[in-house]
């Protein structure tokens, strides 16, 4: 059990419903209310979603490991799980299954919304995310850039199944709608960067210390192409401006309150500084690796002190 854990990434699907309900109920649903609105969509059809998500992750990260075997035993930096203790078979057919339901969830929430285009995004990213694993990946940045791009997605998620219900529901009041899910997408869209920058950064770090397996195996990381020395100066410019874009775009979008302020310099910019030394300065993967994580965790954490903001920022 512990290894289909592991095999699945227990630790990312946390992450995931952690950024998801962080968006839900701490920024649309007070953003709604702020503006004289409730949501449609119900918490039993935002459940399904946030489980139509992770199993598409899930399935991501098994077809992941199913193609990178090889890579993983030469490097030795993370256990192999698939073929010894999870057969290749059995990945597989989890892997089919995850997608499977996935996409039968996604079909049921298109017809509950009456917007088929959700089941077709849903179709889109499975397809997007095996080519990851079988094409992709071999490509110079083009694995970096998508993985990155999907993983932006997950906080817009819940917004973007809200807009057929809102403008169902309130298609008397189109200006208005229109007007919300500007703002929405604005603050929303912060956050997706974030996690854009995160998620790069992590998988450029992460693939320093797996150079050997990778090179052996054709896939042309961004390590293996540049050295080690090349991906530390671009991670550290990538910190510099996950860093800046922190401190800028929250401050200009939300002002100057010190709740916020306090929680961004102690629990978002000192980390991102702390990291920036530790690439430059230190050969300890846990720490890098770690850091990040905190970072992704802390900085969709900043949607919890935004909550309490919206009524005096929103008024109108």
């Amino acid at each position: 059990m512990l290894e289909i854990l592991r095999l699945i990434r227990i630790r990312t699907l946390v992450y995931a419903v952690f950024t998801m309900c962080t968006m839900r109920y701490c920024i649309i649903l007070p953003l709604l209310a702020t503006w004289g609105f409730a949501s449609p969509v119900t918490n039993g059809q935002f459940l399904l979603l946030a489980i139509a998500i992770c199993c598409l992750v899930s399935g991501a990260y098994i077809i992941n490991d199913y193609f990178d075997v090889k890579p993983d035993r030469v490097s030795g930096v993370r256990t192999v799980v698939v073929g010894k203790t999870v057969s290749r078979r059995a990945a597989i057919t989890l892997h089919t299954v995850l997608n499977v339901v996935a996409v039968a969830i996604a079909f049921y929430l298109s017809y509950m919304a009456r917007a088929w285009w959700v089941a077709l995004l849903f179709l889109l990213v499975s397809g997007l995310l095996w080519g990851y694993s079988s094409i992709f990946k071999k490509h110079f940045m083009t694995s970096y850039v998508l993985v990155a791009f999907l993983a932006a997605l997950i906080p817009l998620s819940s917004v973007v199944y809200e807009i057929p219900f809102l403008e169902r529901a309130y298609a008397s009041q189109t200006d208005e709608i229109e007007l919300l899910l500007k703002d929405l997408f604005c603050d929303l869209l912060i956050f997706s960067w974030i996690v854009f920058l995160n998620t790069l950064i992590y998988e450029m770090n992460k693939d320093i210390y797996t150079m050997e397996g990778d090179r052996e195996n054709g896939i042309k990381t961004f390590p293996v192409r540049h050295g080690v020395k090349g991906t530390r100066r671009v991670l550290t410019f990538l910190s510099v401006i996950a860093l800046l874009s922190v401190g800028f775009l929250f401050w200009a979008n939300f002002g100057f309150y010190w709740q916020l302020v306090l929680y961004l310099i102690v629990a978002v910019l000192l980390p991102y500084v702390i990291y920036i030394w530790a690439i430059c300065c230190k050969e300890n993967r846990s720490l890098q690796l770690n850091l990040l994580r905190g970072l992704m965790v802390t900085s969709i954490g900043i949607g919890i002190f935004l909550m309490p903001l919206f009524k005096e920022l929103y008024m109108f």
